[in-house]
């Protein structure tokens, strides 16, 4: 997986289960300390989706100085700090969320996928397992995070068992196709993840990662009529991402 992608990921977990962000002029001056702490997540939220980090990070401490026990603002903060580059920050409000609320899954799986990010492995696949046999809603969602993990370490083996469990979980997840063509990939078994590719493409909407997955891949095959379909939905669908940069360079 893709550092773009993993990083769309995340703004996905931290925004899962969020109201839509509010406008300042919404914040009644009235309003609790609790309920002026939630607003201010929203906002923050909102400002790390759309990349205005300086405000994010303005919001972000406003909340925390209502209620300076919102795990939420500290789960929100570490993927901020991941997007500026300052890891030391990010790893530090990881666990700061996790201290605060044990059972946050959203927290624990953001953890996970930053210390595998970092090359600490089995730390991070540990928060992967423990999230999943927390209790969470969606099970299946933190084993493709352990397998995209253990495919990271160079273990394709685990990584499929990882799939596996979640296959049985969740039959109709997605992402498992997604990680299984990134797998066959580094297996060399270009056509199965080309065909794993397409199935994804046809149940959910393609994102800068998948389509450079795709570039890749039939590049290897040889495959030049798939391989300009690929580039062409990259460059006209997502012509500022990292992805498309990376396709220009190696045009």
């Amino acid at each position: 997986m893709t550092r773009a992608f993993e990083r769309l990921a995340l703004l996905v977990l931290v925004l899962t289960g969020c109201a839509s962000s509010p406008t300042a002029r919404e914040l009644p001056p009235d309003a609790s300390p609790n309920r002026a702490a939630e607003l201010n997540l929203q906002l923050g939220v909102g400002y790390i989706r759309s990349g205005h980090y300086d405000v994010a990070l303005g919001k972000l401490k406003k909340a925390l100085s209502f209620d300076d026990s919102l795990p939420g603002a500290y789960n929100a903060l570490g993927v901020l700090h991941e997007e500026t580059g300052e890891p030391e920050l990010a790893g530090e409000n990881y666990r700061r969320a996790l201290e605060l609320a044990d059972d946050y899954p959203l927290a624990r799986l953001n953890y996970g996928r930053f210390l595998c990010s970092q090359n600490q492995f089995e730390a991070g696949l540990k928060q992967f397992l423990t999230a999943a046999g927390s209790g969470m809603d969606d099970p299946a969602r933190a084993m493709v995070g352990a397998a995209v993990c253990a495919r990271q370490a160079g273990k394709p083996d685990q990584a499929e068992e990882y799939l596996s469990r979640a296959r049985a979980l969740d039959p109709d997840n997605p992402q498992v196709l997604l990680e299984q063509a990134y797998l066959q990939q580094v297996l060399g078994n270009l056509n199965q993840s080309l065909e794993l590719l397409g199935r994804y493409h046809q149940r959910v909407a393609a994102t800068p990662a998948s389509l450079w997955l795709g570039v890749r891949v039939s590049r290897a095959l040889g495959d030049e009529a798939a391989r300009r379909r690929f580039s062409e939905r990259l460059l006209a669908g997502f012509p500022a991402s990292a992805e498309a940069r990376r396709l220009m360079q190696s045009e």
